[in-house]
């Protein structure tokens, strides 16, 4: 088989030099250039024609899907997305058969890809690929749509009753959220607040990038874990930076695990 040409498409220069370092380990792909933006990737796309492309999706001037739309139809390389999009996002990546690298990745899902990319050349060949890129392009506005409208739903700023008026609660200075029956106790670094309220509505407000569930009863800002520590064979806790500790559910730890590559 002969060398897969590659292109590395990429707004941020760390980024593109630690794909390229990677790619020098395979001796089956070979790095014909890299582009630091949408402009310059479909500069290069047209000039080289390479086999295969890995696209950054956020760029500051036309993003991933705007660059393949650019391309003439006789250029469909093979494309690895590189993309810290949500999970909508990554679900329409994987019902088209396409591949992605889920920002921040390490070298076994890299390696991973490249074994996967292999045998999907052949596609590009037979003429599936370009069908895909149809479908793909297509799921993705459905599933931008999904993502705008829950942005539009999480807050930045909680309001909690009080005796006498209201007290306004900037999202981002939330340590944890605890919850008993239908009372949340909302823990700040300078102060606790406690309103009627479910865990459940609570959790469709907050922003799933900042805050992750990691008990029935416990919403944590990623940004004030400390630690995880075993506390038994099959527990863990969270320690956060105020000290307080938190039990670890199967499905927060699975979160968690997706998020920092915790094992």
């Amino acid at each position: 088989m002969d060398k897969i040409r590659c292109i590395i498409v990429d707004d941020e220069k760390i980024a593109r030099e630690g794909v390229s370092l990677l790619l020098a380990n395979n001796s089956d792909f070979e790095l014909i250039d890299t582009c630091a933006n949408g402009k310059q990737a479909i500069e290069s796309i047209i000039h080289y024609e390479p086999d295969l492309v890995f696209l950054d999706i956020q760029m500051p001037d036309l993003n991933g899907f705007e660059v393949l739309t650019a391309l003439p139809s006789r250029l469909k390389p093979m494309t690895v997305f590189i993309t810290a999009y949500d999970q909508y996002a990554i679900k329409a990546f994987e019902a088209c058969a396409f591949d992605y690298l889920l920002k921040p990745f390490d070298d076994e899902r890299f390696f991973d890809v490249l074994k996967r990319i292999k045998k999907q050349i052949l596609l590009v060949e037979s003429g599936n690929y370009s069908q895909n890129i149809k479908e793909l392009i297509k799921q993705f506005s459905k599933t931008s749509e999904k993502t705008e409208k829950y942005y539009q739903k999480i807050t930045n700023r909680i309001m909690v009753k009080r005796e006498g008026g209201v007290t306004f609660i900037d999202t981002k200075d939330i340590i944890c959220i605890e919850a008993s029956d239908y009372y949340l106790k909302i823990i700040t670094s300078i102060d606790e607040h406690v309103m009627r309220k479910s865990l459940n509505s609570m959790e469709e407000k907050l922003n799933r990038d900042q805050f992750i569930r990691i008990h029935r009863s416990t919403i944590v800002n990623i940004d004030y874990i400390q630690s995880i520590e075993r506390y038994t064979p099959n527990e863990h806790l969270v320690i956060m930076k105020n000290g307080n500790k938190y039990r670890l559910s199967k499905a927060g730890r699975k979160i968690l695990k997706d998020s920092f590559f915790y094992k």
